[in-house]
């Protein structure tokens, strides 16, 4: 990518012209089957001219820490995420060449955080330094961060060292994680949320609706703010997630324990997980084997995709509303219950179902219990 190069042919279909990279290379040159020359095609617009020709065999890309301060891998990332229109292409997978470590014994200052034995102290910073398709792995302890958790890499795992010793992370911030990249995964977390904006409101969201893929597992996020008037703060949410538009995107949120019903005390979520609202669409997700205490346990808003809610504990309710054209809603083999009496109070129906005129709501084999009190 320098105005050295003027005409060039990268690869053939004959074993002669095949090229061979070694894996240490930082980036592969990944060119899809088109006519014409590059400079036609946006991604390469700025380039000089080449003559384009694709691989024919599959490749393994190997994402190796970028010490040229490369903005991004925009070669792979177009290929990564393109539709084949050609079915002689090779597929390309990809690998990380290594993890990023987190402790409380720690030092951020010129630190890479790829030693286990020399980690970096916040997970803010390590996440700055993470590229694609790296995790950033966590020590036990507790942390408390001071700058929103920023995911800006796509393939990025951030879990605990030791899933049985979770660590316990809160923030001076209103969020906790901002996802703004694809196949995120978080994972054996403990978040403590005080559910105000100096404490902590939200524990994960994506500011700019770039979340596709995202998994949320087998973390435990704790609602531990002062009641007020009402036992929920309404504006906080476990999972808050808005797509861009109409875009397909799909999350899948298992095995989370997101609120407690044994929580005496301390305000609830208001939304434990909330995909979509009256102004954004909601993912497609799978929603399975968690415990949810929230004013709506789950709510669901103009989603673009289907959803499956199954085997979940819902204390508090959960509400559907105007999923989009022929999107399928299925609400399976869960339980419904409520935190307390108070609560109860508060609520007209557990399962509260909307302007579902375009799409299809299913309820069954659900148990719905403790609601005396309701209405």
């Amino acid at each position: 990518n320098t105005p050295a190069f003027n005409a060039i042919t990268i690869g053939g279909a004959t074993a002669v012209e095949k090229n061979v990279f070694a894996s240490q290379i930082l980036k592969y040159i990944v060119l899809d089957n088109q006519i014409g020359n590059s400079q036609s095609f946006p991604l390469w617009a700025t380039y000089a001219q080449t003559t384009m020709r694709p691989f024919a065999t599959n490749l393994e890309a190997l994402v190796t820490n970028n010490t040229y301060n490369v903005a991004n891998m925009a070669a792979l990332e177009a290929k990564f995420d393109h539709k084949n229109d050609n079915t002689d292409l090779g597929l390309i997978t990809f690998t990380s060449n290594g993890d990023r470590y987190v402790a409380t014994t720690g030092a951020d200052a010129a630190n890479d955080c790829t030693d286990e034995n020399a980690p970096c102290k916040t997970i803010a910073y390590a996440l700055t330094v993470a590229q694609d398709l790296e995790s950033v792995i966590i020590a036990a302890g507790n942390y408390t961060e001071t700058e929103v958790l920023e995911i800006n890499s796509n393939g990025t795992s951030v879990h605990a060292a030791v899933p049985a010793n979770r660590p316990l992370i809160s923030t001076t911030k209103a969020t906790l994680f901002d996802v703004n990249a694809t196949n995120v995964t978080i994972e054996n977390l403990q978040f403590e949320l005080g559910l105000n904006a100096t404490t902590g409101m939200v524990g994960v969201e994506s500011t700019s609706g770039v979340f596709n893929k995202l998994a949320v597992k087998n973390n435990q996020m704790n609602a531990i703010g002062a009641p007020g008037t009402q036992p929920w703060t309404w504006n906080s949410f476990g999972v808050r997630l808005f797509s861009q538009g109409t875009n397909l995107d799909t999350v899948t949120i298992s095995n989370n324990v997101i609120g407690s019903f044994t929580n005496e005390g301390k305000s609830t979520f208001g939304r434990g997980v909330y995909l979509g609202s009256g102004s954004a669409t909601g993912a497609s997700a799978t929603i399975t084997s968690n415990e949810i205490a929230a004013f709506y346990a789950l709510q669901l808003v103009s989603n673009t995709g289907d959803v499956v809610a199954n085997n979940n504990d819902f204390f508090g309710g959960i509400m559907v509303n105007a999923p989009l054209a022929d999107v399928a809603v299925e609400v399976t083999n869960n339980r419904f219950d409520v935190i307390n009496d108070e609560l109860a109070s508060f609520f007209y129906a557990l399962a509260d179902v909307r302007a579902i005129e375009n799409g299809s709501v299913l309820l069954e084999n659900n148990e719905f219990k403790n609601y005396t009190t309701i209405g």
